[in-house]
């Protein structure tokens, strides 16, 4: 026999009062517009036009070929292929999308020819980056039938060599001058791209070494192995010992900076003549008592958490930073009492505003520092190099300080290291040098030097005729370079 137990209250079920059932939940997923079209448009169809989709749902799309259409590729709106097959899964991006189905135009029995040429003809557009870097053959802009392929050919101007094609999205095609391009079903631009390459002086100078001053001079190294070169330029470890100086010029990274650790007895250590590191790393000469002067250079712009930390015979840090770096926590404690910092002339105001900056002495810059004037001829007051740009290159370091053309003709470039050399530059809106003044030598004193021999700038009018000899320039639209 069975036995029911019921727990609970005795007055029993009550089905007329049921519990409110709990309200469903409201939908807050996001939807993006999904749009499939056909290219050229009106020419395909498809078993969905779009819709509306949660990012990630994968939408199936089936491409039905028209007459005398052959179906050739899915792409997005970036012209990027996504299949070559009629039917594709597509996964929803979190944005709204587009998706295209192109066709070729591909009849059995060919007619009107008007429409062949409608369908099948695109533009394709050689340019070159930068504008200045090369020409092309075919120049411009050609028309070619969608699929046909023909070659297509690059010429580096003078200062440029020629480094690879690409697409519209940054893709590398191939790097030779010359390309077999074949060309899709869509108007296309290609682009050569070329880097500015000038023939560089010979290092005036090479890494020396001065055994009875102990100072070593470093200007040809890789960045990052300057420890080797200074071994080898001193001829070994045994030689260690006797550095006390160590300058660098060129371009180093940043664990360039703690070189003076590697010698025992190295007090003083230049950076200023150098470029391409732009921080001073945590603890880089954390603990180190016998460095009393360093000199860093134009690129700093961030000293981190206890670089000179107990540099207790740090006395002198020159900074030829304009903007004063900004400085992390412990950055300077233990440094020498009384430590003098050293800074452009025109920068002291902002040093001494800075909390990280104004506990120290701040001076200005006095010793192996000078300026360089460069003029331009007094026939240029009319103007007729406004908006270019005046360039001035170290031409062992790269790094480069640059005034853009006014009315003025005199223009002068301050805060240069002595031992260093530079090339001036005169260059229009395109890069093209029209003046230059090589090898300028910074030593004892200040320079003021003008530049000669300039390209002349000539007027150019233009007119356009068509085939029937017509003047058609009004109708035309002309970009010049």
């Amino acid at each position: 026999m069975a036995h029911l137990t019921v727990f609970g209250q005795t007055d029993g079920y009550d089905p007329s009062n049921p519990p409110n059932p709990s309200l469903p939940e409201k939908d807050t997923t996001k939807y993006y517009a999904l749009t499939v079209k056909s290219v050229p448009e009106g020419i395909g169809s498809f078993n969905t036009l779009g819709g509306n989709y949660a990012a990630g749902t994968s939408v199936y799309l089936y491409a039905y070929n028209h007459d005398n259409c052959k179906f050739q590729r899915w792409r997005d709106e970036d012209g990027n292929t996504l299949s070559t097959n009629y039917s594709l899964y597509y996964t929803m991006p979190a944005k709204d999308a587009k998706v295209v189905a192109e066709y070729d135009y591909n009849p059995s029995n060919p007619a009107n020819p008007d429409v062949i040429e409608k369908v099948r003809q695109y533009t394709l557009t050689l340019k070159s980056k930068p504008e200045a870097g090369g020409t092309f053959s075919p120049n411009g802009s050609v028309t070619i039938n969608g699929g046909d392929s023909r070659w297509v050919y690059a010429y580096a101007n003078t200062g440029f060599y020629f480094q690879h094609w690409e697409d519209e999205a940054g893709q590398v095609l191939s790097t030779d001058g010359s390309y077999y391009v074949t060309m899709p079903s869509r108007n296309t631009t290609l682009y050569g791209v070329f880097k500015y390459d000038p023939t560089s002086p010979g290092n005036p100078g090479k890494n020396a070494w001065d055994e009875f001053l102990g100072q070593v001079v470093v200007d040809d190294f890789t960045p990052g192995n300057l420890s080797s070169a200074i071994s080898n330029t001193i001829g070994g470890s045994s030689n260690a010992s006797k550095v006390s100086q160590i300058i660098v010029a060129g371009k180093i990274n940043q664990y360039d900076f703690s070189i003076a650790n590697n010698y025992s007895n190295c007090t003083m250590v230049d950076f200023s003549r150098t470029t391409g590191a732009t921080v001073v790393p945590s603890y880089c000469y954390s603990g180190n008592t016998k460095l009393n002067q360093i000199l860093l250079p134009a690129s700093i712009k961030e000293i981190q958490y206890a670089a000179f930390n107990n540099c207790s015979d740090l006395t002198e840090l020159t900074c030829l930073a304009v903007t004063p770096p900004t400085v992390g926590s412990n950055a300077f404690a233990g440094v020498a009492a009384g430590m003098v910092v050293r800074v452009p002339e025109a920068s002291i105001e902002l040093y001494e505003a800075s909390e990280a900056w104004n506990k120290f002495d701040i001076l200005p810059i006095l010793a192996n520092v000078h300026s360089l004037e460069l003029n331009l001829p007094a026939e240029c007051s009319d103007g007729r190099y406004k908006n270019m740009s005046l360039e001035l290159v170290n031409i062992k370091s790269g790094q480069k300080y640059k005034y853009v053309v006014t009315d003025r003709l005199n223009y002068i470039f301050s805060n240069l290291m002595k031992n260093t050399t530079y090339n001036a530059y005169l260059k229009n809106l395109s890069g093209v040098v029209l003046a230059e003044l090589d090898s300028i030598r910074i030593d004892n004193e200040d320079l003021s030097l003008t530049f000669s021999n300039l390209k002349s700038l000539q007027t150019v009018s233009l007119q356009v005729l068509d085939t029937q000899g017509q003047d058609v320039t009004t109708q035309t639209t002309v970009k010049w370079y």
